[in-house]
């Protein structure tokens, strides 16, 4: 068994870890609010929500009275970050955003998989603020056994 929280850690933990020219940070504020407003963004920020978790059948919501085995569950996480795109280069810097987000992926796909299977559902990006910023969600999912004792 796995508490969500320990499994939005570990997404967080494998996105710091990434290798590249610029180091990703994970955001001051929290998922709900991450990106606030445009005077908060930075460039290859991010935060980690988990917006939704349910059973993966009615019976695993019942599987408590059964023992401490826990219930199986799919929780569902979401992943926001942030791209600047310099107004002189915003063709190039598009690309460079949608490369961060493919090593995303699979700093992701690469999280321990200990007690949970990870896998991606979807990317959605959009360009804000005058074209100025990339804003981008993936959503993940993870299988797991959720503690109901």
């Amino acid at each position: 068994m796995i508490a969500v929280s320990a499994l939005r850690q570990r997404v967080a933990a494998a996105v710091e870890a990434l290798a590249t020219p610029s180091a990703w940070r994970e955001s001051r504020w929290n998922y709900n609010d991450f990106p606030r407003d445009p005077g908060t963004y930075a460039h290859l920020a991010f935060a980690v929500g988990a917006p939704i978790t349910r059973f993966t059948t009615i019976m695993e919501s019942y599987r408590h009275k059964r023992g401490a085995d826990g219930g199986l569950v799919d929780t569902e996480f979401g992943l926001r970050w942030t791209f600047r795109l310099r107004g002189d280069r915003q063709v190039g810097d598009y690309d460079a955003a949608l490369d961060a987000e493919a090593a995303l992926v699979q700093a992701i796909a690469g999280a321990s998989l200990v007690n949970a299977h990870i896998g991606q559902t979807q990317a959605r990006r959009s360009v804000v603020g005058d074209g100025a910023w990339l804003l981008g969600e993936v959503s993940i999912v993870a299988q797991h056994r959720l503690a109901l004792q």
